[in-house]
Formats: C-alpha cells, structure tokens, sequence
C-alpha cells in the first residue's frame, strides 16, 4: 500500500499512483492539452487512459493552480477604473474585475477568484480572519486553493441566518476557509437574530461562544459582503424585515455582516438590533483590514452608503458596477464611460 491506498485500478484505466507521479500525468496531459493543443481523446490514445481520466486531470489543475486561464478584455481600463473608484469612495484600495457577463451568479464568480488571489497575496501567517456571508464571500471561499502553511485563526463574523441557503451557513464558510488555509476555525452555534437582548446575552455567556465573540476584538482581516435589500433570499428577508421594523420608511439600501444600512451611510438602529449576534460596526471598524466583495449594478447604491461608514477598507468589485459607481458620484456624469475603448487604440 503506498500513501495509505491500496494498489490497483480506479475503474478509468489508471492505476492509484503516489502524488509526485500522479502530479507529473497532470502536468504532462495539462502541457498537450493547453500547449500543443492535442484533443482529449489523442491524450488519452497517447497516454492509455481514458478520455474522462483525461477530463478530471485538466479540471484538476485548473483547481490546483497549476493552469491558470486568463482572457485579456481589449475594452477594460480596470486599473484606471480602480484608481478612480478608490478616489471617489475614499477606500484604501479597489480591485477592478474585468467582465462583460451581466448575470448576478457569475459576477460572484468572477470577483470571489480576485477576492481569493488577493487574500492569498496579502494575508500573513497566523493571523486571525473573520468570515461574513454572503454569495460573493461563499464564492472567495471556493475560490481559495489549499495553503497548508498559513495557520491562520478563522472566526464567523455573524450568527446563522437560515437552515438551507448555502451562502449565509457562516459556520461552514469559516470551516472551510480555515481548512484551505491550513488554520483552525472557531464556531458561532447561535441565531443571528434572537428573540430578546436578554437571550442574546445568555448566550454570549456561554464559555465556548464567549471564546468566539473575543475574537472580534483581535481580527486581523475579515471578508465581508456588501447585501442590497433586493437580493431577495427568503431566509436573510426575515431577518432583515424584522431587524427594520418601525424603521421600514428609513431609506436602507442593504446591508454589512446584517447591519441596515441607509443610503447615507448611516447604519440603522432599532429595538430589534440589539437582538443581533454579529460583530458591531464599531468592531468592524477597528479591523485594520477589512475586504469587501461585492458586484452588479444593482448594488450601487448599498456599496456607495458601505464605504461611508469607513468599514471596508479594501474592495473588490465588477468593471461595470465600478462604472456605474463612478459616473453616479461624478458632478458631470459618463465620465467613466468615457475610457470604455479598446487599450491599443489609446
């Protein structure tokens, strides 16, 4: 038995074969593939494999980095994009993403692999992270590849939301994070939103909860989402349509790790959000850096009232919603429009 696996077949025509001969077939079909352009059935011939094991080890190395796809967009400006956008929200830094797909899932996408490059670049060993919910931060998390070596603290900025809707289980988006960055989670087993300010503070003086929510006071970075009121997920509209209440007139675009926000920038209070288990805005403040993921045009307002409450520091954001953006905040309008050309004709 080698690596704790039995010898024999996989049922596709190879042999179970230690990690350094089973990563030298993936380069060696990745090369054909991608460089000299053989079809997969001529690699599988070539190789005596079957063309499905020919298929997984292609995805294979997409997942693990090893092929690395990218698509130049001859009409993207993004660095100039982000420079403006950065300038007009007062953020410390933007993360421009270059796509024409105008599909709110595939946004998420596309932003959730800048978003996981970006935290791989910048995030030190053993700091302690805090994971919000959220589409766009369930997609940075899938996007995230193995690092067994950061050994970094992963902490739930919020309670749960709801039963069913993958993208705000907070506990198994922190779960996950910390297993592909080889690091440790703490778990938040409570409600986001409970019945009264005395069953919050029951609960947040149980020892293990406790240990959690200290955390919130030592992050070195958090990934957050940025919700607008129109996302229209059933269980995080409970929530939020309990949390507003009386406030229902106010003017609230969305939200920050459950926190109403209003088009001004001001985060909304009621009785019922002194029921919230989630990290405080002035919390969030705090957390020197503090990476927002947010895309689509129909969030332009939210990601304009988020970055007035000085929380994100960092964003990470489609071409065309930064435009969008942009010409909203500009005294003249369109003039984001306006470098919309291909690079090589400037």
């Amino acid at each position: 038995m080698a690596n704790g696996r039995p010898p024999g077949g996989t049922g596709t025509g190879v042999a179970l074969m230690p990690e350094t001969d089973d990563l030298l077939l993936m380069l060696k079909v990745a090369e054909a593939y991608y460089q000299f352009h053989q079809t997969q059935q001529m690699i599988a011939r070539d190789l005596g494999v079957s063309r499905s094991t020919v298929s997984r080890l292609l995805s294979r190395a997409i997942d693990e980095g090893i092929v690395q796809i990218q698509i130049r967009n001859p009409f993207t400006n993004a660095e100039k994009v982000a420079a403006d956008l950065r300038r007009a929200l007062g953020l410390r830094e933007v993360v421009v993403v270059p796509t024409n797909v105008d599909r709110p899932d595939l946004i998420a996408k596309k932003i959730g692999a800048a978003a996981a490059r970006y935290l791989l670049e910048h995030v030190a060993p053993d700091s302690i992270l805090g994971v919000g919910r959220g589409r766009t931060v369930y997609e940075t998390v899938q996007a995230l590849p193995v690092r067994a070596n950061l050994g970094v603290k992963v902490v739930p900025l919020t309670g749960g939301v709801g039963p069913h809707d993958k993208h705000f289980q907070v506990n198994e988006l922190a779960r996950l994070t910390a297993e592909k960055l080889g690091g440790e989670c703490r778990y938040l087993y409570v409600p986001a939103l409970v019945h009264s300010g005395e069953a919050k503070m029951t609960l947040l003086s149980d020892p293990q909860i406790k240990r959690t929510v200290a955390l919130w006071d030592s992050l070195d970075w958090a990934l957050v989402g940025i919700g607008a009121i129109a996302d229209g997920y059933p269980s995080l509209g409970k929530v939020m349509k309990a949390l507003s209440q009386a406030g229902e007139h106010r003017s609230i675009v969305g939200d920050i790790c459950l926190w109403l926000l209003e088009d001004n920038g001001t985060v909304f209070f009621s009785r019922r959000t002194n029921c919230l288990v989630a990290i405080s805005p002035d919390q969030l403040r705090r957390i020197p850096n503090v990476v927002a993921v947010a895309g689509g045009t129909a969030k332009v307002d939210v990601i304009i009232a988020a970055s007035k409450t000085g929380i994100p520091k960092i964003l990470v954001i489609d071409e065309p919603t930064a435009r969008a953006i942009i010409d909203r905040l500009s005294p003249l309008g369109g003039r984001s429009g306006d470098q919309r050309r291909p690079l090589d004709a400037r």
